[in-house]
């Protein structure tokens, strides 16, 4: 064995055997690709501090949450098991409690949350407490794999930097000191060689080689193959407007770009390359978390921009600046957040103006609720953690959700928007909205294609690579 190689698995090793004792999860070790770190002892010191310092807190570390065996994430069956053979655990402290004060776990325990305290800029309040200046969401921890690659936090208000993140994390889930800048850089080290595959590893090295979204390769038995090709398609090609069959890719509208995590061209409701979209979790709420209203008042005007897929002049003024906009939610995400976009100094829930049109202009309730589109890379191989909240335990959870609540909302909003604008006189805005309308929409076949295409393409890998 090489040097460089027999020193990662020493470093892999001790990840194990500091998480496996009081890991709550099964002994498999979980498939990852390591990068060989060109300061081998910083990338040492932050696996050590990643997994065994506690920082002088409440006795959390790092790899608690997110688990080495499990993806670098935390599934709820995980915790649940935690909560019957250790539960005295670090992890079962008050913060993470339903009301902070250590009485009941349900949350953490029914569905792998953890509790987030997020400050409020000033321009946002909590309907029926104007004086709060910080609300306490429920979230699914995201996994470190890849992290080095994509915007951090399901909200984005870390941007990218590791090793601001990681302090963060300390102060807030293990109320402990602050890592040293060393510390942090280490921690930082550590978690931006940890890779799903070797092409998002080869994608970090070198960002003129981005991961190629996989064709089907030879040799498979037919039956599958065409299902992987009708999956493939779907996601890349399928129209989203039925008058407009050039433009599709029903998942590809939020899911591409190297990472499978931004928005294109094609996306008929948000501009292209934006980190954040809309998926119904927040709205639909399947695990009943609270849900408060957000009262945020625009910080500039809110006009319609050139290039927008709404039959409105580009230049109409359709809120003016300090005009509120509400949103109910038991997560919203980035909308009340410092703008992760960087579009305004302060919260904006405008971060894709289409919505926020429609709301300004009564065509909707609410702008969509939105939150950073997650990789997909790894996804493949998951199970027991999918969105902000965990709500789907497989990727046959995440297309059920698509195929029998988001997209049947997204329909029953357009409709409805379409009939407002109607009885506005507006009869283009209404063609367009009934035209989206008829192309959001999965059927059963789909359902198993894409599922299918995705485990295919998008499955975690073991090695280390250079």
């Amino acid at each position: 064995m090489k040097p460089a190689l027999r020193f990662l698995s020493v470093i892999l090793m001790s990840i194990l055997l500091g998480c496996v004792s009081q890991s709550g999860s099964s002994q498999e070790v979980s498939e990852v690709v390591v990068r060989r770190p060109s300061n081998p002892e910083q990338f040492g010191a932050g696996a050590r501090l990643y997994t065994h310092e506690t920082f002088g807190g409440n006795g959390v570390v790092c790899a608690h949450c997110h688990n080495p065996l499990t993806d670098f994430m935390l599934r709820p069956e995980d915790v649940q098991r935690l909560r019957l053979t250790h539960p005295t655990h670090p992890l079962f402290n008050p913060l993470n409690s339903d009301e902070g004060d250590g009485v009941a776990y349900t949350r953490l325990v029914n569905h792998g949350l953890i509790a987030v305290d997020v400050q409020l800029p000033a321009n946002v309040q909590i309907v029926g407490s104007p004086t709060a200046r910080s609300t306490r969401l429920f979230r699914a921890v995201p996994t470190s794999l890849d992290s080095s690659l994509h915007a951090l936090m399901w909200d984005g208000r870390e941007g990218s930097d590791l090793a601001h993140q990681a302090g963060s994390a300390v102060a807030q889930h293990a109320a402990g000191r602050a890592p040293t800048a060393a510390e942090g850089q280490a921690m930082a080290a550590f978690q931006s060689h940890l890779f799903t595959s070797r092409s998002t590893a080869a994608y970090a090295a070198n960002a003129s080689q981005p991961p190629p979204l996989p064709e089907v390769r030879s040799g498979l038995p037919e039956d599958y193959a065409a299902s992987l090709r009708r999956g493939r398609q779907f996601f890349v090609d399928k129209p989203i407007s039925g008058s407009d069959p050039e433009h599709g890719g029903v998942c590809a509208a939020c899911h591409s770009g190297p990472m499978r995590n931004r928005t294109n061209l094609f996306n008929p409701g948000d501009p292209p390359n934006l980190a954040f979209a809309g998926n119904g979790t927040s709205e639909v709420n399947a695990n009943g978390l609270p849900a408060r209203t957000y009262e945020i008042r625009l910080l500039q005007a809110l006009v319609v921009p050139p290039g927008s897929p709404l039959p409105i002049p580009p230049g109409t003024v359709v809120a003016p600046a300090g005009a509120p906009i509400r949103v109910t939610a038991a997560d919203p995400g980035a909308l009340i957040v410092q703008d992760p976009t960087g579009q305004v100094a302060g919260a904006n829930p405008c971060i894709s103006p289409v919505p926020c049109i429609l709301t300004a202009i009564g065509a909707m309730p609410q702008p969509s609720v939105f939150h950073r589109i997650p990789s997909l890379h790894g996804t493949g191989s998951r199970t027991g953690a999918f969105f902000h909240d965990n709500s789907a335990h497989s990727l046959d959870d995440v297309v059920a959700h698509y195929r029998d609540r988001f997209l049947p909302g997204v329909r029953a909003n357009l409709h409805g928007a379409a009939l407002t604008a109607q009885a506005q006189g507006n009869a283009p805005l209404a063609a367009f909205l009934l035209d989206m309308e008829a192309g959001m929409n999965i059927s059963p076949q789909e359902s198993v294609d894409i599922v299918r295409y995705m485990r295919y393409a998008f499955r975690v890998e073991y090695a280390v690579v250079p």
